[in-house]
């Protein structure tokens, strides 16, 4: 008997490494299997025809699903613009400490807020 898949799923690893993506980034290479992996050192946006939802949603028609590892300081990461929308639309939920902007849970609100952009 075969296991059934979700078709076009996708899956959001959160790990550890708030100022430094080394743990994710060895994670990510050691498995093989993690298609994106974000991390605080490198620039990257989320919105846009050149951001990480367009690569999802591209990885996910191409190949049926679509891994993401999300490190916890991945926030940093963000360029400015996507920074600012991130940190409006993030519910109170997804902000490690709320006097902090740049302790947000990219990982939880990527979760949460993924589904409303496709």
């Amino acid at each position: 008997m075969e296991a059934e898949a979700a078709e076009y799923g996708i899956g959001i690893v959160r790990m550890p490494g708030r100022n430094c993506g080394f743990f994710p980034v060895s994670s990510s290479l050691a498995s093989r299997d993690v298609n994106i992996c974000l991390i605080p050192e490198l620039t990257f946006q989320i919105y846009g025809a050149h951001g990480v939802y367009e690569a999802i949603i591209e990885r996910a028609k191409v190949k049926g699903h679509c891994i993401i590892v999300v490190s916890d300081g991945a926030y940093r990461g963000l360029i400015k613009s996507d920074q600012t929308q991130v940190s409006e639309r993030a519910p109170k939920a997804v902000k490690n400490d709320p006097a902090d902007e740049t302790s947000i849970d990219l990982a939880l609100f990527m979760k949460s807020d993924l589904g409303k952009y496709a």
